[in-house]
């Protein structure tokens, strides 16, 4: 769709997948919806392995862009917020 025409060709990597919601696509869905603008996207069926992929293919001076549904957004957020805490917790031990 119009996210991807507007995002995928001003990204260097795409990752595709999808919050835990039951009505969410699939990352194949999403990739077939985006036809040849996602031919080269990765697919990650969750987004715990969709979020460690970002952080191995971001380069220094890159930024990690989270598009898609609120259901998405969220779910990252909470668990880079998870994530984050425990990396804080783990530095003042």
């Amino acid at each position: 769709g119009g996210l991807a025409r507007e995002l995928f060709p001003r990204a260097r990597e795409v990752v595709l997948t999808h919050p835990r919601a039951t009505r969410a696509a699939t990352p194949a869905e999403i990739a077939e919806r985006c036809g040849p603008l996602a031919a080269h996207a990765h697919r990650c069926e969750h987004v715990t392995a969709a979020m460690a992929l970002a952080r191995r293919l971001v380069r220094p001076g890159e930024v990690i862009v989270v598009a898609g549904s609120l259901y998405l957004v969220g779910d990252v957020r909470e668990r880079w917020m998870r994530g984050t805490s425990k990396e804080r917790g783990r530095a003042r031990a």
